[in-house]
């Protein structure tokens, strides 16, 4: 996923704290990716798709995926895509409007996702989410990404409480007749998504082989996220769904 991106003003005092504590992170981080370069000196590659027994796969995509050629990634092989449309209760993503024109242009079957902000009303996000959405044509789910942030805002929300707020938007984009899927990490599913939304479509992520993870019972894989496409400079995150030809028709046409 795109994953977190500013989405309000800061005071002074705030951005002082912030850059305290993040060089603090920072450093912490940077031990941890350097004993985990040394243990482990490769990087998990993409598994190819010729390994793989799903005949449909994807990508997901935000503004830190640059300048996308949508044509190129459809001739690679590539059936649909998720674009990050917002965030929080009025952050927008500045890339999900041209992402979606080029997208459609391409013949991509399309998807929004949602930043959740685990710290913000859950009905103001689903506002922002359906707005985004308005006039749209979606082959896909509204995606709501439940993801742990890092830092010292994940002190500031208990479990019950971030709970309470996802059970308020999904119902809030439910009452407007959108299908909805959430998307989190094998975490976030033990954390969030077994206690209390087992009903609602799973896009997990996961690095394992897809082929051996069905067992999760999800509807859609994130593999990898240090994919190759054509048309994306850099890595991009790469999705698989976990089901035939027929149940994919029968997926989009719902």
């Amino acid at each position: 996923m795109g994953g977190y991106d500013s989405d309000k003003p800061k005071s002074p005092n705030y951005l002082k704290l912030c850059l305290i504590v993040g060089l603090a992170v920072v450093a912490i981080i940077y031990g941890y990716l350097l004993y985990q370069r040394i243990a482990n000196p490769t990087t998990p590659p993409a598994p190819p798709k010729k390994e793989l027994t799903f005949p449909v796969y994807g990508i997901d995509v935000s503004q830190h995926n640059g300048n996308v050629n949508f044509d190129k990634v459809a001739k690679d092989g590539y059936t649909f895509v998720y674009i990050k449309a917002t965030q929080g209760e009025y952050y927008v993503d500045p890339c999900y409007e041209r992402n979606y024109t080029r997208a459609l242009k391409a013949g991509l079957y399309i998807g929004f996702y949602h930043y959740f902000r685990m710290d913000l009303d859950g009905h103001q996000q689903a506002l922002n989410l359906l707005k985004a959405a308005q006039g749209k044509h979606l082959d896909l789910p509204l995606v709501v990404d439940v993801e742990d942030p890092d830092g010292i805002k994940k002190l500031m929300v208990s479990e019950d409480k971030v709970r309470a707020s996802l059970r308020e938007m999904i119902a809030t984009l439910k009452k407007k007749g959108k299908r909805v899927m959430i998307y989190t990490n094998r975490n976030g599913k033990k954390k969030y998504y077994n206690p209390d939304f087992k009903g609602e479509l799973l896009w997990l992520c996961t690095f394992e082989d897809p082929s051996k993870a069905k067992y999760h019972k999800h509807t859609i894989q994130q593999f990898s996220h240090w994919g190759k496409v054509d048309g994306i400079k850099g890595d991009v995150d790469i999705d698989v769904f976990m089901g035939s030809i027929k149940e994919w028709e029968k997926f989009i046409d719902n």
